[in-house]
């Protein structure tokens, strides 16, 4: 039987950046700590940048005997310019997760690396993000490793920011669950695995108003 691993959480977050960044512009640190507009990338050269998002989230039970669950998140993110064209930035993904019976934390290392180039008023870059979903040893961890790979565009046009992205997810995530069928039913619902590659697509638009 094909495994099917579900992803139904309602989130709230909030999130908070430290960079050396101009005032004034409608782009910043996104919450992976490299430029962008919230979650849409932009493919600019990163100043040295820090940034942290904590969120909570509610699913509803999934079934007769299942209760609520309860997910508590926190990402931290750095990113800084390795080269004048190319953007390097590290991240962890922590969420402990509290269910009906039982409860469980997951950590999800990535680093990605950005090639930027500006062509007058166009932005233009190819990003590859390498990551890997927390398991339950380091050889699991390992045969799970997942690449995302997207082209980048955008447009400067005055006050405003124009992107958009692109890409593919290689997603060999499944692989960290082959002992899922040993954990209890909430647990294997947080996992937050896949069987499944994904397109990946995103558009954004900014418009910066002085320094807000």
């Amino acid at each position: 039987m094909k495994r099917e691993w579900f992803r139904a959480v309602r989130c709230l977050a909030a999130g908070a950046s430290i960079s050396g960044a101009a005032h004034g512009s409608p782009s910043g640190p996104a919450s992976d700590a490299q430029p962008g507009l919230h979650r849409v990338a932009i493919a600019e050269r990163a100043e040295p940048a820090i940034a942290v998002t904590a969120g909570y989230g509610f699913t509803e039970a999934l079934s007769t005997d299942d209760g609520a669950h309860h997910r508590l998140a926190l990402k931290l993110a750095g990113a800084f310019a390795a080269l004048p064209w190319l953007n390097v930035g590290p991240s962890l993904d922590a969420r402990y997760d509290l269910h009906a019976e039982d409860s469980g934390a997951v950590i999800d290392p990535a680093l990605s690396a950005r090639a930027v180039a500006a062509l007058r008023d166009l932005r233009l870059g190819v990003e590859l993000r390498g990551w890997a979903p927390g398991a339950e040893s380091a050889a699991s961890t390992f045969e799970a490793l997942s690449l995302d790979a997207r082209m980048l565009a955008g447009a400067v046009l005055d006050s405003a920011r124009l992107a958009a992205a692109a890409g593919y997810r290689f997603d060999r995530s499944a692989r960290a669950g082959e002992n899922a069928s040993r954990l209890g039913f909430g647990d294997r619902v947080a996992l937050g695995l896949s069987d499944f590659d994904a397109v990946l697509l995103a558009t954004g638009a900014g418009i910066g108003l002085g320094d807000t």
